[in-house]
Parts: C-alpha cells; structure tokens; sequence
C-alpha cells in the first residue's frame, strides 16, 4: 500500500531535493575523516552568525569599550563573544586537519586540481580573517598583532608594501592612543572592513568550492578506486544513498556536534583559569585604554 504523502512530502517534492545534483554517498563514506569540509563549514556558519550579532554591538571608535560592554552588560554577552572565538580557532584547526588529510589522501590530483587550489585559497583568507577579527578587541595583543605585522610587511621589501599598510590599517596602530575618537574610528574601521570582506570571500570561494566537490564527489578510497583519476561515474553514483534524507541526517549531526564543541570549549576553558562564561563580570588582561 502506498504511503499518502503528507504536507512535508509535498513541500520537498515542490523543491525537487530529491532530483537535486547533490553526490551520492556509498555507505563506507559515513566517516568523520570524509566530511572534515562539512566540520569547517559548521563553524564557519556559526562564527558567521555569532559575527553579524557582534557587529551590531560593536563600536569601532571605542573597541576596547565596546568588547568590555558585550562581556559584563549584554545577556549571554560572554557566550556570544568567546564561542565565537574559539569557533574561528576550531575553523582554523579543522581547516589544516582537512588540508592535511586530503594532502596525503591524494585528493589534489587530477580531476580535483582547481578544488585543491581553491582550498589553499580559503586557507589565507581564513587566516587573514582571523588575524583582522583578533585585532578588533582593542586590547594589547591585538594591537601587538597589527604592530608585528605591519612591520614585517613593510621590513620584507615588498614592492609597495608601505601602500599596502596603508590601505589596510589607516593611521596604523597609533591611532588607538589618540584622543581623537575620529582617528580611532578609521583605524579600527579599516579592520572591521577587511574582517568583513575576508569572511564574504570566504563564502564566495567556499560557494566554487563547493561546487566543484559535488562535481566529482569525496574522493574515494584506494581500494574503491585506485588509479587517477578517481572518481564515480553518474552510473556508480545511482547505486548509493541519496542526499536525502540519509546524508542530510548526517550531516546534520556533525554540525549540531560541532557547535556542540564550540559552546562547551570555552567553558572548559575559562573553568580552569576559574572563570564561568555565564555572564558574569570578568575583565581581558593587558588592555589598552584609547
């Protein structure tokens, strides 16, 4: 007897998500080690999300201000602040442990060269995100990080570099000591600028990224495919399981789990240096008042 659809059934049937041209995934690949790239995209969502609520509480022209104010008088301030944190310190992780991983597996060769680049490429700008988001806390460390890095840029002989410096931090980092709250503002502008461009590159590059590995799929075992190139034609992809519902499910999990991971991380952490992320007062060390 066949099963009366129901409103939901109707609904993925209007969407067409089961004839979407989505990799088909054989039962051997419901493995942690073949979705590393589904862990960095879970974070990266969440710093993602976490981000846009920071950026309407932040304020560029009192930086340290502002960051002091979402951890002692905003709800969930502290939550909201160091998940996301440590979500960019797991993306960062899971981004080498993917990059390695898919190295030794072979996963750059023929016909993946293009999705390898474009990996490398999500690599750097995810570092230069991390690196624009880390300074815009206002405090020493942050401050120290612009400092060392203008100085190397301009110290290598780059061609231009002192431009380059220019355009990425303004007055550079002795206008956070100015009194000039305008001179502030430019220079902690200019990062959250390159912060937020970074991260919207991140999702245009992830979206090609993306795109070419459901092209030709996770790359398979040796002993599925041994020789080059290795992938599964559209004939052997028929016989696996569809994207939906199993990998979906899947998929799902790992991302609930890695968020998981995200919220309960910093609390691991903080307890032992005796602070609870709770929303209680607690103050970052070595600031720098503008």
């Amino acid at each position: 007897m066949e099963r009366k659809k129901g409103f939901i059934d109707s609904i993925l049937e209007r969407v067409g998500i089961d004839e979407a041209p989505l990799f088909r995934t054989p039962d051997y690949m419901y493995n942690v080690s073949y979705w590393l790239g589904a862990l960095v995209t879970a974070s990266f969502i969440y710093t993602v999300i976490t981000g846009l609520i920071l950026l309407l509480l932040y304020e560029p022209a009192n930086a340290y201000g502002s960051t002091m104010n979402i951890i002692n008088s905003v709800p969930y301030g502290p939550v909201l602040l160091f998940s996301h944190l440590y979500g960019a310190y797991i993306m960062i992780i899971l981004v080498y442990i993917h990059m390695f991983r898919n190295f030794f597996k072979g996963a750059y060769k023929k016909p993946r060269e293009l999705q390898w680049v474009t990996g490398v490429l999500l690599l750097a700008l995810t570092l230069g995100a991390s690196f624009f988001g880390y300074s815009l806390v206002g405090d020493v460390l942050g401050i120290d990080a612009v400092s060392i890095g203008t100085s190397l840029l301009i110290g290598s002989g780059f061609p231009g570099a002192t431009t380059i410096v220019g355009w990425l931090f303004g007055p550079g980092t002795d206008a956070v000591e100015s009194s000039n709250p305008l001179v502030r503002s430019e220079f902690f502008d200019r990062i959250l600028g390159w912060h937020i461009i970074m991260v919207a590159l991140i999702g245009a590059v992830f979206a090609f990224h993306f795109l070419l590995s459901e092209r030709y799929g996770m790359t398979p075992s040796k002993k599925e495919k041994p020789e080059v190139p290795a992938f599964y034609t559209k004939e052997e992809q028929q016989k696996f399981n569809q994207w939906w519902p199993r990998n979906f499910i899947y998929m799902l999990s790992l991302v609930l789990m890695t968020w998981g991971v995200i919220l309960i991380v910093p609390n691991i952490l903080a307890n032992l240096n005796g602070a609870v992320i709770d929303g209680s007062k607690i103050s970052l060390p070595l600031v720098v008042n503008p």
